[in-house]
């Protein structure tokens, strides 16, 4: 489950996006993200939102394509110190 917010005080929309990969599998940079887009860099006409039911289940599917001028800022959570060093040793 992934979660869309306009943060109208700061002007910004936050993102917390989930793949639907195995993050067991992924590297660090694909994992779950958060990001931040500025209301000033997303295009005219720039979000669209498209919903669509998913086969066989009551569950809906919602795909949101933001349009912006700049990249946003993203943010990741990244494996503590101990975690890495282990993975680097075996």
């Amino acid at each position: 489950m992934s979660y869309l917010a306009f943060d109208f005080t700061m002007e910004i929309l936050v993102v917390r996006a989930k793949c639907m990969l195995d993050p067991k599998v992924l590297p660090a940079a694909l994992r779950p993200l958060a990001c931040e887009i500025s209301f000033d860099d997303i295009t005219a006409g720039g979000i669209s939102i498209i919903e669509e039911k998913q086969p066989g289940t009551s569950g809906w599917v919602v795909t949101v394509t933001v349009s912006c001028k700049r990249p946003p800022r993203f943010y990741t959570e990244f494996e503590s110190r101990n975690d890495l060093a282990r993975k680097s040793r075996g």
